[in-house]
């Protein structure tokens, strides 16, 4: 029987988070488990209320991150993931869904290396100290 049934993996565009999504598809293939990546965006602060319109992007440009990361994720997992989004601090938005969805597991990379840097405005404090079930931190690779 498997351990882990539900996964949730926080998506953003950086390095750690794309090593996050392999290790969280990798293990949702082993166990056969339900995959869901989350991307949390901070609230839009002093934005005009008429935003401008949307830049033209050739048909021929590379598809957006978010279509890359389920792309990846499935074909690693071998099934399809589901992407949600959210607006708000990326680790409340984590704990949050966690919660409700009643994961089994969190996944998140970190670019900390030291405690200092982990302290310093880091998802994951947040995450490791109230999420409902439990928490895999893939580290950026050591240079």
């Amino acid at each position: 029987m498997p351990f882990f049934k539900s996964i949730v993996c926080g998506v953003d565009d950086s390095p750690q988070s794309l090593l996050a999504l392999r290790a969280a598809a990798q293990l949702a293939r082993e166990s056969s488990a339900k995959l869901t990546l989350l991307h949390a965006e901070a609230p839009p602060r002093g934005e005009a209320l008429f935003a401008p319109p949307a830049p033209f992007v050739p048909a021929s440009a590379a598809p957006p991150d978010e279509e890359r990361w389920c792309e990846l994720a499935s074909s690693i997992s071998g099934r399809p993931v589901e992407l949600h989004y959210a607006t708000g601090d990326a680790g409340a938005q984590l704990v949050t869904f966690a919660q409700e969805g009643k994961c089994d597991l969190v996944v998140l990379g970190s670019r900390a290396r030291n405690a200092a840097a982990l302290a310093l405005g880091s998802v994951v404090p947040k995450v490791l100290l109230h999420a409902p079930c439990a928490v895999l931190v893939i580290p950026s690779p050591r240079n």
